[in-house]
Order: structure tokens, then sequence, then C-alpha cells
């Protein structure tokens, strides 16, 4: 099974610094597809790319996010929704049906993100 697909991410946590896990309530959906990531949620757009290790399922991966709207949004950072680059990986359970994030943000590595992704379809 190909982990190109349509998945739901569930953003479970983010450190701010000093292991100071917070929970974050946000989600979206990505699509991952030969070797690129596309999505978004209700403030952001998610593009980027990806890297797959097919010994361990992994993804190493870059995603530039950018704002297309700012109606009662903020980030799970707080403050407003901002553009951001996010580097890190995506583990990819050996099913292929699930999959958990760990995201830094570029130039503040002390600002990570923690997600869930879930397979909600296949690509047409």
């Amino acid at each position: 099974m190909s982990i190109e697909a349509l998945w739901a991410l569930q953003f479970t946590g983010f450190n701010i610094g000093a292991g100071q896990i917070r929970a974050a309530k946000s989600g979206g959906v990505i699509v991952i597809e030969s070797s690129r990531i596309f999505g978004g949620d209700s403030w952001q757009w998610y593009t980027g790319s990806y890297a797959r290790d097919v010994k361990t399922g992994r993804l190493t991966v870059r995603i530039q996010t950018g704002v297309h709207s700012t109606d009662g949004g903020e980030s799970i950072f707080g403050g407003p929704p901002q553009a951001q680059v996010l580097v890190g990986e995506i583990q990819v359970s050996h099913d292929q049906q699930t999959a958990t994030a760990q995201l830094a943000v570029e130039g503040s590595p002390q600002m990570t993100i923690y997600a869930n992704l879930t397979r909600v379809a296949e690509l047409p």
C-alpha cells in the first residue's frame, strides 16, 4: 500500500520551550502525493515536500504555511496565525493507516508541533 492518500490531522500538542507541552485544539487535512504535501485548516494552507525512508516508513518533511483567513483564528502557539516553515518527521505506521508527526518551526526550534494523522481516503 502506498502512503499517497488524503490524511486528517489532529494537533495533539506543542512545545514552547523548557519541555512545556500543552494541548492544542486544531486539525486539518493534508494530501501526501509524489513527494509533495498539500493541505490546510480553517486559517492556514500548507505546501511542502517529503523524502521517505522505505525501511523505517519515516518521512522527512519541509512544509511552508500561509494564512488564508484570520476570522476567529488563533495559532496553536497563541496569537494570530502567521506564515511559517515547519521541518521535521512523520512516522507512518506499518499498516499505513496512521502516523505521528513532530515538526519544529524553522528559526524557532523550541516551538514544536505534535500531531496524529489518520488516513481518510485514497487519491482519485
